[in-house]
């Protein structure tokens, strides 16, 4: 009985390593530690050479999300965009999404720093945890909203 189990549970690991799923999920993650590392390594040097850490802050998360979308637009979020027209316009609605979590990113340092008296850094890291899961939801949803206009598709909340 154990054994047919653990047989339907190694067929079904081995289609999801095989899948389109999980090859995004992969790349997602890949590209999101990279995203990371530019968020963090910029935002702490900028706290060394001492400009203010909510500035600093800003200044990663720009950086780091300009990188976010154009290291996984094509094979994370399947952008069709090709004009440099419609780039932008997508570039806007997925820094428009992201400023959402942005917003949250921003008063949850102020908080942790201005009114806690929490490091920083540490504060960073923490708070970016969360608003890596968050990113995704919303790249996502931006990402397919953006291309439903384009293809006249019906958007499924399922693919997400």
């Amino acid at each position: 009985m154990y054994i047919k189990g653990g047989e339907i549970m190694l067929e079904f690991i081995k289609n999801f390593l095989k899948s389109d799923k999980f090859t995004k999920l992969f790349y997602y993650s890949l590209h999101g530690i990279g995203t990371t590392i530019i968020s963090l390594s910029t935002y702490q040097l900028l706290l060394v050479i001492k400009v203010n850490y909510l500035l600093a802050f800003t200044i990663s998360w720009l950086l780091a999300n300009s990188y976010a979308y154009f290291s996984t637009r094509k094979i994370v979020f399947e952008s069709t965009a090709d004009t440099a027209k419609l780039i932008f316009k997508e570039y806007f609605e997925f820094m428009f999404g992201r400023f959402l979590t942005y917003i949250f990113n921003y008063i949850g340092l102020y908080i942790a720093v201005s009114k806690l008296n929490f490091h920083p850094f540490y504060s960073n890291v923490v708070i970016s945890m969360i608003v890596i899961v968050l990113n995704y939801f919303v790249g996502a949803f931006i990402m397919k909203k953006s291309k439903k206009k384009r293809h006249k598709k019906v958007f499924d909340i399922d693919e997400i």
